[in-house]
């Protein structure tokens, strides 16, 4: 049902484009993606949702954004929103705005582990290993069968034991 709604909303970006519709909806460009804009305040959360949906499927992780924030705007206990708004953030290489975000998430309980492992990632983008291993292990708390959680805690250890000797 999901990925009929994209597609559907996919096509209704190309109709909107094609045949120049002046309503409520307007096509703009952003880099190569047409994108469907719409006035926020007549969308339900649902089509918020799905719009983003759409941009982040189109790897338009900027026009992305928008809808999000407004989601987060009409209701602030929207960790889903959080956390995708985070994901866009880390797409955009703005680290800690994403961090941010996504300590959002994990405050409204949604998915901390994965909000957790991203945290983690991004601290070890711009170099923070110690915060990067607390991060880990804060994954690892909530899940201790983590894999990829363990593997990079344990790479990290012992590049850092590596580097005291």
């Amino acid at each position: 049902m999901k990925n009929l709604i994209v597609i559907l909303l996919i096509l209704n970006v190309v109709s909107c484009k094609e045949s120049n519709l002046e309503s409520n909806h307007s096509v703009a460009s952003v880099g190569d993606t047409a994108l469907l804009t719409t006035e926020y305040s007549s969308l339900s959360l649902e089509q918020l949702y799905d719009y983003s949906e759409v941009s982040q499927k189109l790897s338009d992780f900027k026009s992305c954004i928008p809808y999000l924030e407004e989601i987060i705007e009409r209701d602030s206990t929207q960790g889903k929103a959080y956390f995708k708004l985070a994901l866009c953030y880390v797409e955009q290489m703005d680290y800690n705005k994403s961090s941010y975000l996504f300590s959002k998430a994990i405050r409204l309980n949604y998915n901390p582990e994965d909000c957790y492992f991203n945290i983690a990632f991004n601290y070890f983008t711009i170099g923070n290993f110690d915060s990067t291993i607390i991060c880990l292990e804060k994954v690892l708390e909530i899940n201790p069968k983590n894999n990829k959680a363990q593997y990079f805690l344990e790479r990290l250890k012992s590049n850092s034991q590596d580097k005291a000797l």
